[in-house]
């Protein structure tokens, strides 16, 4: 009797643990799908760091650029209704923001290239004359939007 009754636990647990991933990784497929419809739109631009400002969220943070190459002149607006989702940059003809992980090491004089259609940020270390390259995705954490919205120098278009 006491074989059946761990192979009957067994069994729940194994039911249960694979509703729970599914449910896991349905989500992400989710957020992935949602990042690609909104990143989708052509905006790219290059510039040099001008300010850091980093929360206390993980490094979470407002990169600001003073823009030398870009594709857009304007793109300052919400990803939705609800602001459970913000863009990560702002663009205004030669003046950018990017909220985003700060990589460690980053500095002012440095130099950053966004395209958000590929979802890359590429970053150029000056100094140690180094490259690293991030992936962009829409802002999804309501501590990060809130950062943005009480330090961005940028009139952000959200709705509240």
């Amino acid at each position: 009797m006491k074989p059946l009754r761990i192979l009957l636990r067994f069994a729940v647990f194994i039911t249960v643990a694979f509703f729970v991933f599914n449910y896991f990784f349905s989500t992400l497929n989710k957020v992935e799908e949602e990042n690609e419809i909104y990143l989708n739109n052509d905006v790219q631009f290059g510039g040099i760091v001008k300010s850091l400002k980093v929360s206390n969220n993980h490094r979470f943070g407002i990169i600001t650029l003073s823009v030398v190459e870009n594709q857009s002149t304007i793109f300052n607006q919400n990803s939705s209704d609800d602001r459970s989702m913000l863009f990560p940059y702002s663009l205004e003809n030669d003046f950018a923001e990017i909220y985003e992980y700060v990589p460690s090491g980053l500095s002012v004089g440095d130099s950053i290239y966004l395209n958000s259609k590929e979802r890359l940020i590429k970053y150029f270390y000056t100094k140690e004359n180094k490259q690293f390259k991030g992936r962009l995705k829409m802002i999804t954490d309501g501590f990060d939007i809130d950062f943005v919205n009480q330090n961005s120098q940028l009139k952000l278009l959200i709705k509240k």
